[in-house]
């Protein structure tokens, strides 16, 4: 053992290292999301960090080196990785109220938790290669071997963390994991690497990963429950809305942005407006008896839509099995016969499925607001297409205003549908004669076959959502998005920063 000690060593680092990567994406979600802008500050910072550290461990191996010295530098990045843990929530917290720009907050927020665990991670690899180095002539070897081994352990630990850890430990408890796995391995630098000093740092250490596990980590004041699941940290919360103080349940799984609400007074209502304009399918799809719902939620507007239309059928394709489960648990999801759920990306749903449906409906988000691009290319319009009966229709929400910049993501949208479906529609929510206002947008695509847009409806529930529309040309101003190049996060840059 004491032969591959060293191999174990920066194994065991380069594993921690992309475990950590991993676990700051889940915990920096919930307050800056989940855009590319987080994922840049994420890779970035890191790899800076780990650029210094190899610098610093190789100026620190020139001084000589002593396993004394490892032992502190793999100690240091445990001691790091649980100061993380313990004042995530309070640092994240403070950049998210006073860092309103996503792209600067996060990128502070990786810098100040996961910046110097990296750093003292990245020292491990060059010193461990100067103790390794017993003469010049076999140096390329060893060099190559400790570092071939390091790149393993990061190997191992990304399918680690993304097929277990942190879907079944969750995020602390995976942090926790990682300074204990650290401690360990600061053990093989042996008695001369321990001697008095270093028995003193590492019982230090066990003492403050002792304080992490007997005190919990506390969510956000209004947040009841805070779960991880395989895709995301999810916060489930009640509050109190609008001047008749009516209780809400929401479901987060970013900073300002809920993918599901209800109102525990009304739960047979969607909460959210847009969600009761989905009943203009009705309108343009008189006799719809099977419908598609991309992006599940927790499942209120299915219920929903049961309930209306008794005879019908509708199939909801929800990527997370955890967010089921917590529909389930949290927001009254009952077994229908009546509703299929299927957990599975929507788009590879539409590519598969041989099944044709009257009607689909499309409501998807990501954890920082943004619709996943391959849900809004021209591509995807083509598959849903095909999915539709003759005469059926596509509803689509898309947060966005009609005209001016902050308007481009559904003016690009609009262009794609309009390749595919002979007639588009748009209907604004909340503000329907401002088309700048940022708003829920429903898009309605229908297939060939469908007649004209007459304004009235002998059902009055639907004529209100009618005098929505939007009578305005759409300038064709900005391309169609595609699967080879569909920049939505430029696009709803200013949105998501302002949300």
């Amino acid at each position: 053992m004491a032969k591959y000690r060293l191999d174990v060593i920066v194994f065991v680092c380069g594993a921690v290292l992309m475990i950590l990567e991993l676990a700051g994406s889940r915990a920096v979600a919930p307050y800056f999301g989940t855009s590319i802008y987080t994922w840049t500050s994420l890779i970035g910072v890191i790899l800076g960090s780990l650029s210094a550290g190899y610098w610093w461990g190789g100026r620190l191996a020139d001084r000589g080196a002593r396993w004394r010295t490892l032992l502190f530098l793999i100690l240091s990045a445990s001691c790091g990785i649980i100061l993380c843990n313990l004042f995530k929530g309070v640092v994240l917290g403070l950049l998210q109220e006073r860092v309103p720009d996503v792209r600067l907050g996060s990128a502070l927020a990786v810098t100040a938790l996961f910046g110097p665990p990296s750093l003292f991670l990245g020292t491990v690899s060059p010193y461990a290669v100067r103790l390794a180095l017993r003469d010049l002539e076999r140096s390329g070897s060893t060099v190559g071997r400790l570092y071939a081994v390091s790149t393993l352990g990061s190997i191992a630990g990304t399918f680690l963390a993304g097929f277990y850890l942190l879907s079944f430990l969750g995020t602390a408890l995976t942090l926790t994991a990682l300074s204990f796995l650290l401690l360990a391995a600061s053990m093989l630098t042996g008695r001369r690497g321990l001697g008095r000093g270093g028995w003193i740092a590492a019982a230090a250490l066990g003492i403050l990963l002792f304080f992490v596990l007997v005190v919990p980590s506390r969510p956000g004041e209004r947040a009841r429950w805070e779960l991880d699941t395989r895709y995301s940290h999810v916060v489930v919360e009640d509050t109190l809305e609008g001047a008749t103080h009516e209780r809400v349940r929401w479901l987060r799984t970013g900073p300002r942005w809920a993918q599901s609400a209800m109102s525990l007074e009304r739960p047979d209502v969607p909460y959210f407006r847009y969600n009761r304009f989905y009943a203009l399918a009705d309108y343009f799809v008189p006799s719809n008896r099977r419908a598609l719902l991309i992006g599940g939620g927790a499942c209120t507007f299915p219920r929903y839509f049961l309930r209306r239309r008794p005879e019908a059928l509708i199939d909801v394709v929800e990527v997370d099995p955890g967010i089921t489960e917590i529909a389930r648990k949290y927001f009254a999801l009952k077994d229908d016969p009546r509703m299929r759920i299927i957990h599975a990306d929507g788009r590879n749903y539409l590519e598969r499925s041989a099944t044709l449906y009257d009607v689909i409906f499309v409501d998807v988000f990501k954890a920082s607001g943004s619709p996943p691009f391959h849900l809004a290319t021209l591509e995807a319009f083509r598959a849903m297409a095909r999915r539709l009966e003759p005469g059926g229709a596509v509803l689509m929400n898309v947060y966005s205003a009609i005209l001016g910049p902050e308007g481009r993501f559904l003016r690009a949208v609009i262009a794609g549908f309009s390749r595919i479906f002979p007639l588009v529609h748009l209907f604004p929510v909340q503000f329907p004669d401002d088309a700048h206002a940022v708003q829920n947008v429903l898009i309605v695509a229908r297939k060939k076959g469908a007649g004209p847009f007459s304004p009235g409806s002998p059902d009055p529930f639907l004529t209100g959502y009618l005098a929505h529309r939007w009578p305005g040309p759409v300038p064709r101003d900005v391309p169609v998005l595609t699967d080879d190049k569909a920049p939505v996060a430029r696009y709803l840059g200013k949105i998501l920063r302002e949300m």
